[in-house]
């Protein structure tokens, strides 16, 4: 085998590294990594991180799918490793200088981006049984309280992604479940609603419904003369509001929230 044919058969392993454009100075220097990793936002972090490594083809220098090619082929220098260790370098880098000053002690003695990576996942990521229990228990008890529905259910989104990064993925009608019980005597009604449908409804679904219900339940508010918010909710009309008047002289929003038209998104009707 000729001493061409070795080198190039050696970087078979180098993956993507090899044939990626080299990252400019400008973006080593300025890598836009502005959120710096925390024990407490590995979640943030690692969303922050990810995209940059991707649009550069150089994830396998993270997760070991571009492992370092030989030093030398033949007795000669390899020029592939001398490529692939310039950008694990630029790597590894940018991983060190998206950490916070309590967490880089952590990596200081690695020499790979895989080293630091791995030992930060082991850290954050992989998460004890003790982490778990605690942000499943959380997650349980979450109650909306004064939030805005918008707040609430980012609050439950966050800790439901970080039980996924810890390897405890939340099952969606466990998370559902638990989102429902925490909205307050306010969202009653409609929770018996969504609680009788055949189909398990989606979060994002569950996100615009839960919108809606409130938009409605503050404009009734500032009615002087208006009841309880779970008042204007009707199992045949939904939530009651301005629109076209009734033949009772009650006045019927125009679709209802809850009508046959909306229900048609989340599934039918479950008993």
């Amino acid at each position: 085998m000729t001493t061409e044919s070795a080198s190039v058969s050696s970087t078979s392993s180098s993956g993507d590294s090899a044939s990626a454009p080299m990252p400019s100075v400008s973006l080593l220097a300025n890598p836009q990594l502005t959120i710096k990793l925390t024990p407490t936002n590995y979640l943030l972090w690692h969303a922050q991180i990810t995209p940059l490594l991707r649009c550069h083809q150089l994830m396998g220098h993270v997760d070991g799918t571009t492992p370092a090619p030989p030093l030398s082929v033949d007795g000669r220098p390899n020029p592939h490793y001398s490529t692939w260790y310039i950008r694990d370098q630029y790597v590894l880098t940018w991983i060190n200088c998206s950490l916070s000053e309590s967490v880089l002690p952590l990596v200081i003695n690695k020499s790979t981006a895989y080293d630091a990576w791995s030992a930060l996942s082991i850290i954050y990521a992989s998460g004890s049984k003790l982490q778990v229990r605690h942000l499943t228990k959380e997650l349980q008890n979450l109650r909306r309280g004064d939030a805005s529905i918008h707040s609430y259910l980012q609050t439950a989104k966050g800790k439901a992604d970080q039980l996924a990064v810890l390897g405890s993925p939340v099952a969606n009608d466990d998370f559902i479940a638990w989102i429902l019980d925490g909205l307050g005597e306010d969202y009653r009604p409609l929770v018996r609603h969504i609680e009788s449908r055949l189909e398990p409804i989606r979060f994002e679904d569950l996100h615009s419904l839960l919108l809606s219900a409130e938009s409605q339940i503050q404009r009734f508010s500032l009615r002087p003369d208006s009841p309880a918010p779970t008042a204007f909710y009707s199992s045949a009309g939904g939530f009651r509001g301005r629109g076209r008047a009734s033949p009772r002289g009650h006045f019927v929003s125009n679709p209802p929230l809850l009508s046959d038209r909306s229900s048609s998104a989340v599934g039918p009707t479950r008993r």
